[in-house]
């Protein structure tokens, strides 16, 4: 009904019953105010306090989570680039195999969680060994300068992209959860045993990783050649096999670092390898290039920043502050946080 004029009155304004003025409130047909029944108050003094602390605990949480990833793809390629001096930019591509095989194991075989990622980094290891002795091996009997090996690595990334095309064709497919997933509260923030086990798997990989290399003969031997790889074998040291073996475990590690990707986003595609081989590219370099240490520092780094553009602004954000991260760290320190200026002869 439209408003009375005359008689002396104010004209009454109508308004929409139910209208939302303000966040919580609702004008009635008599335009005062009232607050509905389900609508929340505002957030004021320590419960806005509290609802901070818990949003910051869980995205420390998934920091935690997706920097544990990157870590695991940057400490395969280290190791790689330690002994040989050589970026495998393959990795991206071990890393997709992984989630892959790992797939058609729990999808199609529906053996769990545990048995397709063994299964996964065994097979994409000896993938990384058939890598090193076909592709990089004839060229270090022929003394090749080091940018036919990196080319040689681009090279097999793209066969094993493509064959991973033809075999599973372009779609995307599901990686379901392995186990029930269920919430655990911690502190204020509630957190699933999803991100839980993929973490503690990837921070076990590393420590496990880490201790091989100092208190095993064969990491031992490995450090030997990544320092001088000539000194080595005049020491014994039968270099040629240290080095296959080295590339399978790197290999391997990304295996893995590619099942529990697959897991942590439920799918995977043709497109998570170039991606995985970035991030765990400039993962390694703000670490510093062959940088164990560092290749964990610089993945649990980048991890952080994505996910700190994700909360603040918004996830388109999340590759222009990582790659912002890198290039700062480049300019302020150009051999990487953990890195060493190498020294060359003039």
């Amino acid at each position: 009904m439209p408003p009375r004029r005359g008689g002396g009155k104010a004209a009454a304004r109508t308004v929409p019953r139910g209208r939302r003025e303000s966040r919580g409130a609702f004008v009635a047909s008599d335009g005062a105010p009232r607050i509905a029944e389900n609508a929340a108050p505002p957030l004021r003094g320590s419960r806005r306090l509290g609802y901070h602390r818990r949003v910051l605990l869980q995205q420390a949480v998934n920091a935690l989570t997706l920097g544990s990833l990157y870590a695991l793809i940057a400490i395969g390629l280290a190791i790689t680039f330690s002994i040989l001096d050589v970026v495998n930019f393959a990795q991206g591509s071990m890393v997709m195999w992984g989630a892959y095989l790992a797939a058609v194991f729990a999808v199609a075989l529906g053996l769990g969680f545990w048995v397709p990622m063994l299964g996964a980094m065994f097979l994409v290891g000896l993938i990384g060994v058939a890598l090193e002795r076909s592709a990089l091996y004839p060229l270090r009997l022929r003394n090749a300068p080091p940018i036919a090996a990196l080319l040689a690595t681009l090279g097999a990334a793209t066969i094993l992209d493509h064959l991973i095309l033809i075999v599973f064709g372009p779609d995307t497919r599901a990686f379901p959860s392995p186990f029930p997933v269920r919430m655990v509260t911690f502190g204020q923030a509630q957190i699933s045993t999803l991100e839980l086990t993929i973490t503690a798997v990837a921070l076990v990989m590393l420590g496990g990783l880490q201790a091989m290399l100092v208190r095993t003969r064969v990491g031992l031997a490995m450090r030997a050649i990544a320092q001088n790889g000539r000194v080595a074998g005049l020491m014994g040291i039968d270099t040629d096999r240290i080095v296959a073996l080295a590339f399978g475990v790197g290999s391997a590690v990304g295996g893995v670092g590619g099942v529990l990707t697959g897991i942590y986003y439920n799918s995977v595609d043709i497109g998570m390898g170039y991606s995985a081989g970035l991030k765990g590219f400039s993962a390694m370099v703000i670490g510093g290039m062959g940088s164990l240490p560092g290749a964990i520092l610089g993945g649990f780094l980048l991890g952080a920043a994505e996910t700190a553009a994700t909360t603040f602004f918004w996830s388109g954000y999340r590759d222009i502050v990582a790659f912002s991260l890198l290039i700062l760290v480049l300019i302020v320190k150009p051999a990487g946080l953990l890195g060493t200026p190498e020294i060359r002869k003039v």
